[in-house]
């Protein structure tokens, strides 16, 4: 997802506020504190109360099943079951396969793999090479 340096920047703010409410340590702000941290400092005591009644209801609730289990899972893929993107999965493989393929070859070496590993891999970035011109990789 494309966002803006200013939304980005809301995010950070969001996301640390998240990781510090989430926090086992307390920490102690000074003046020389990021200002990110000073904008919700005061909520952080109150989000931590709230996290803690949260995990404290989980853990006085009795256990499920594993049928219970099973049957969850099996209703949240259902729910879900024609949201994957194909072509965007494909797209970001292809990235991650051309940005480190030299890595993850060199450390499949240095680790012993097996050369029919590396073959393998390395007819899946071939294969990807070939299909450039694909509908699922010209699509954003």
């Amino acid at each position: 997802m494309d966002k803006s340096p200013h939304m980005d920047g809301c995010l950070s703010v969001t996301a640390q506020a998240f990781m510090d409410s989430f926090s086992l340590s307390d920490t102690q702000l000074g003046k020389h504190a990021p200002t990110n941290k000073l904008l919700y400092a005061k909520d952080i005591p109150k989000f931590k109360q709230e996290v803690k009644a949260y995990y404290r209801q989980i853990r006085e609730q009795p256990p499920i099943t594993r049928d219970e289990f099973h049957n969850f899972l099996r209703e949240e893929s259902k729910k879900h079951e024609n949201e994957f993107n194909e072509g965007a999965a494909l797209r970001e493989l292809y990235k991650t396969i051309r940005r480190y393929f030299a890595e993850v070859t060199a450390k499949l070496e240095e680790d012993g793999a097996p050369a029919e590993v590396r073959e393998q891999l390395q007819r899946v970035s071939e294969t990807f090479e070939g299909r450039r011109s694909c509908a699922w990789m010209s699509s954003n």
